[in-house]
């Protein structure tokens, strides 16, 4: 029942680049596809709240953000903190290099991903190749 549901929100909402970058490590390494958008997922959460914070602010309050005073930027980086303490709390990979990501595949994970336009086609903010590459950098 839960991919059925999984399916029917992928098919009427798209996916964005986290699951693009999943895709590509998942094929390299794998690791479970969940646990691909899980080591990516923060930070691209911080790259859309600083490109589109009133997206990211609007998932504040179902990750339990109560302060409903902040402005859209606060509560993006409320949400953000909130699913940091989430995923900590789970004791999942949040590493490439925990799930066995050479560091010189990097640039080649951000070149095909960069080129998913499919499964990034609804991401409310479009990361550059660079920007991608900064991001698998962090999260080395």
């Amino acid at each position: 029942y839960a991919c059925l549901m999984a399916g029917y929100t992928l098919a009427n909402a798209g996916t964005v680049i986290v699951h693009a970058l999943a895709h590509v490590i998942g094929a390299r390494t794998h690791t479970p596809h969940g646990i691909c958008n899980t080591v990516g997922l923060l930070p691209l959460m911080r790259f859309f709240a600083a490109r589109v914070p009133e997206r990211v602010a609007g998932l504040a309050s179902a990750l339990g953000v109560t302060d409903t005073v902040m402005g859209d930027r606060a509560r993006a980086q409320a949400a953000v903190e909130q699913m940091q303490a989430l995923v900590a709390s789970v004791h999942l990979p949040v590493r490439l290099r925990d799930i066995h990501v050479d560091h010189d595949d990097l640039p080649d994970i951000a070149r095909i991903t960069a080129g998913s336009k499919r499964l990034m086609s609804q991401s409310p903010a479009q990361a550059s190749e660079a920007e991608l590459v900064a991001m698998l950098e962090e999260i080395y």
